[in-house]
């Protein structure tokens, strides 16, 4: 840049002189004026203009990407809502599963009776059958007992051997049996159940049979999960008289 010939920068118009050779040919540079500096639509030698692919968002594309986010939001937040929730039914419903096949299969593995109960304490030191009627939600124990004589009394940790505890279900997820499954669950030493009918567990969340599941112990002593029953939805309160495969 050529340097004015009549005046020096330290002066105002010196200064101004400086200003009036800088081309205005570029992109919007700032333009610094020693008294007020700004920014205007000057482009000149300051400094090379930002290649596009390097430039950030405007605001209509960032307000643009901020509602297509809501919108997808809106859209998968409820759907992930009811997968966690299924998920817990699903958990709770394969544990017991897994109990009262385990139960079954010691049964004919000792040749002696072995228990499911449901239990109001089951991370005692020395839990016991009990709670609320056909409530399984408080948790189970599985024990067993090789004089067949605690169906009625319990787990009697002088006589019996604990073999499994099942903590509380999940906060909102229940376990409601029939009449069949109330108290305890055992089986003969060939695995059948000594039943007319089969027990059932119904196992709901805030959604009642909406994703319920239902386990039902068949006559042979084989449980099954299921979420319909005799050809119609399941119930989260099951009937006594299920006698179907």
């Amino acid at each position: 840049m050529r340097k004015p010939e009549n005046h020096s920068p330290g002066t105002l118009l010196g200064w101004f002189s400086l200003v009036l050779e800088i081309p205005f040919i570029r992109n919007n540079d700032p333009l610094v004026w020693p008294f007020a500096p700004f920014i205007g639509p000057f482009v000149g030698p300051a400094g090379p203009s930002v290649p596009r692919s390097l430039r950030g968002f405007t605001l209509i594309e960032l307000l643009t990407s901020i509602a297509v986010v809501g919108v997808l939001a809106v859209l998968v937040i409820p759907s992930m809502g009811d997968l966690i929730k299924q998920n817990r039914v699903t958990a709770v419903a394969n544990s017991l599963m897994a109990d009262i096949q385990f139960t079954r299969s010691e049964t004919l593995k000792r040749g002696a009776k072995v228990i499911l109960c449901r239990s109001a304490n089951p991370t005692a030191a020395t839990p016991s059958c009990g709670g609320n009627s056909k409530d399984y939600s408080k948790g189970w124990i599985v024990f067993a007992n090789p004089a067949g004589d605690n169906t009625t009394n319990g787990y009697s940790s002088g006589t019996d051997t604990l073999l499994r505890v099942h903590q509380a279900t999940p906060s909102g997820v229940t376990i409601t049996s029939n009449s069949l499954g109330d108290n305890y669950l055992d089986f003969a030493n060939d695995g059948t159940l000594d039943e007319t009918a089969m027990p059932a567990y119904a196992i709901c969340d805030s959604r009642d049979e909406d994703g319920g599941r239902l386990i039902v112990v068949s006559l042979t002593g084989r449980p099954r999960a299921t979420s319909t029953v005799a050809g119609g939805n399941m119930d989260c309160t099951p009937a006594d008289a299920l006698t179907n495969e």
